[in-house]
């Protein structure tokens, strides 16, 4: 099961998306969660986007695509959308569940909102880490194919990595928030510790306490670090 998670600012754009599908007969809607009934999944989540305008992409989109020989049923899909949502930290969301038939691999859609019911935005540190932690998990759980989430990177150090040897602060913050969005948008690391390996890799170093919650530093080639 591989998950891909995607942000953006239009509800409206991504419903509208599975239920043309419904329509062509290349999807199916399987069910609503947390919803006001009232309202609809739309206006439902559109409200929560109210409630919070300065989050510019507040769109949650979740797909699970599964391997072309594997066919889990709509009950069965329901619960693993219902898990992974919930061990996301979006358990208490409102949120949609389409199944997509339209191409070779079977996957669902998953449609909810950044935003919670207090208005405030969901923590979405590291959260492609921890789907694809949980992806794991729930093949386990449902007697999935294990589909092997250590992925091949891409490796761009020709072009990313720098002379630790000469470098001013400036540079430092630059060049670290560059790895940290290299790393995770073209390498998709699998979990915490394989996120520090590749951090190495590029002389960066990462620590975590109480206080300051997770830092970022950069380290010289003999694993030192030689910026606060």
């Amino acid at each position: 099961m591989i998950p891909k998670i995607t942000s953006g600012k239009s509800f409206y754009g991504l419903i509208e998306y599975s239920e043309n599908k419904v329509r062509k007969g290349e999807a199916e809607h399987l069910e609503d969660i947390n919803i006001d009934t009232r309202k609809g999944l739309l206006k439902t989540l559109e409200s929560l986007q109210e409630e919070n305008t300065r989050i510019g992409k507040s769109t949650f989109h979740v797909s699970l695509s599964f391997p072309e020989d594997e066919h889990p049923s709509n009950e069965t899909l329901v619960k693993i959308a219902t898990d992974f949502m919930n061990k996301m930290g979006y358990g208490e969301q409102p949120y949609g569940i389409y199944r997509h038939h339209d191409t070779d691999n079977d996957h669902i859609h998953i449609i909810s909102s950044r935003i919670d019911w207090n208005g405030k935005k969901i923590e979405d540190y590291m959260e492609k880490i921890h789907a694809s932690e949980i992806s794991a998990t729930i093949e386990k759980k449902y007697g999935l194919k294990q589909v092997n989430h250590e992925k091949k990177k891409k490796d761009n150090r020709q072009t990313h990595k720098i002379n630790t040897n000469n470098i001013d602060k400036q540079n430092v913050k630059g060049y670290i928030a560059k790895t940290i969005e290299n790393i995770l948008t073209e390498q998709n690391p699998d979990s915490i510790k394989e996120f520090e390996k590749m951090l190495s890799v590029y002389n960066v170093g990462m620590a975590t306490n109480e206080y300051d919650g997770t830092m970022y530093f950069l380290k010289n080639e003999e694993g030192k670090q030689i910026t606060p």
